[in-house]
């Protein structure tokens, strides 16, 4: 579901029905990358249970691949392959990301989680959230020096071009630092307020319209288009914040605005798979009104 609305909001209805189908199109963006990496955790796991390795061990190993790969896959020449594949390599073609190396943050997401899995209160202790921070600290101040080493005892060219543009470990290390300030102070709160978390399982809902009232991508008409290089600072500061509370309101009322929409919509196999599965994730009627599932 991911991958078709990756490439979905990309399309023109316009440019589509005169016949015109663009490159940019097939450019691979965040959902793209978000649902191949939820492919291979699933495929890691899989492959987990058929090798007899440790799911975790065999997930920390493919974390660091993907970003270690990376100077390889940018130095290499996909010019050979069609060009929609090619965006799944490059950035030559338009696409904004690649699955290689970004995946590697949700495998280490995955990892994360495998932990939290089989340790639940770990969330909950000081000493995790503690763990965290300073393992964040430490990858983003000495990850250069670790990689520098890591070069000069292999020789690999690659650890010395990560360690030149670090702006791979030097990220993880602040969703570490990040990640331990929000476990520690959620673990504090007595409640923790109901639309954090409806708005945290709405994050595609979201993305999605986001997506089309910023770039215009169906219509062609874009807030992006029309004030993207003339806002002053303040007026775009309070334009993105107007813009998050708009989301904020949207979510909050969600549940009316999906029963409006399956009594509104026609039945049938375009709304069913299409609009209906956007709005409500594969949630029957009753559930996605009540907001379950």
């Amino acid at each position: 579901m991911l991958l078709f609305w990756g490439y979905f909001l990309k399309i023109n209805l316009f440019a589509v029905l005169s016949g015109r189908l663009y490159g940019w199109y097939f450019t691979v963006d965040v959902l793209h990358c978000i649902g191949i990496a939820l492919l291979i955790l699933i495929g890691v796991f899989a492959l987990s249970q058929k090798i007899r390795m440790p799911f975790w061990i065999l997930l920390s190993l493919l974390s660091f691949f993907a970003f270690f790969i990376d100077p390889s896959f940018k130095a290499a020449d996909w010019s050979a392959l069609p060009q929609p594949i090619a965006n799944l390599f490059t950035l030559d073609y338009g696409s904004v990301f690649t699955p290689v190396p970004w995946v590697g943050y949700t495998l280490f997401g995955g990892l994360m989680g495998y932990v939290l899995h089989v340790r639940p209160k770990l969330a909950f202790t000081h000493l995790f959230p503690l763990a965290l921070l300073v393992t964040g600290y430490l990858v983003s101040h000495y990850s250069s020096m670790a990689l520098i080493k890591l070069h000069q005892l292999s020789g690999w060219e690659n650890f010395k071009s990560l360690a030149y543009n670090n702006g791979l470990f030097w990220r993880l290390g602040h969703v570490f630092i990040v990640q331990g300030i929000f476990m520690w102070g959620i673990a504090r709160l007595r409640v923790v307020p109901r639309i954090w978390t409806k708005v945290g399982s709405e994050t595609l809902t979201i993305y999605c319209v986001h997506y089309v009232l910023l770039f215009g991508t169906w219509f062609g008409l874009g807030i992006a288009g029309f004030w993207a290089r003339s806002l002053s600072p303040w007026v775009c500061a309070l334009g993105a914040a107007s813009f998050v509370a708009a989301f904020v309101v949207l979510i909050a009322y969600i549940e009316p605005i999906r029963e409006w929409l399956y009594r509104t919509l026609p039945p049938g196999p375009a709304t069913a798979g299409g609009l209906r599965g956007w709005w409500c994730c594969g949630r029957s009627p009753a559930g996605c009104m009540r907001g379950s599932g």
